[in-house]
């Protein structure tokens, strides 16, 4: 087991991770057995938090995934909304297109004439 500070590697100093190491295990007073029978302690309480942070790890992994299948999922419906927005605008277009060709074809005074007939019509129809 590996009982080193980084941050106080280097000149002069106790190392302080080993320190609090025998502080709270008493190390001293220790026999050879009960501190190899600790130290197993700790390495299976070490490896018991590794194999707590594998599953969280693996955890994240699929919720990774399936973030990353979510967000192809809409890129595909953001591309074919897109596709059909483009396709209904280059109708509207046309149509708009055909409109104004109508509008300009259509001489305002022939509506005029056809409105006056339309209103005579409704006028006999009423007084018959």
């Amino acid at each position: 087991m590996c009982i080193r500070d980084s941050s106080k590697a280097g000149a002069g100093g106790e190392d302080l991770t080993r320190a609090k190491f025998q502080e709270q295990y008493d190390v001293q007073n220790m026999s050879n057995q009960q501190l190899i029978g600790t130290t197993k302690d700790l390495i299976k309480k070490q490896d018991q938090h590794i194999d707590t942070l594998a599953g969280t790890v693996s955890n994240l992994k699929g919720i990774g995934r399936n973030i990353g299948e979510e967000l192809d999922l809409h890129n595909k419906l953001l591309t074919d909304l897109d596709a059909g927005v483009d396709k209904n605008t280059q109708k509207m277009e046309k149509t708009q297109g055909r409109l104004q060709d109508f509008m300009k074809k259509t001489n305002t005074n022939c509506l005029y004439i056809i409105i006056l007939v339309e209103v005579l019509i409704l006028i006999l129809l009423l007084a018959i």
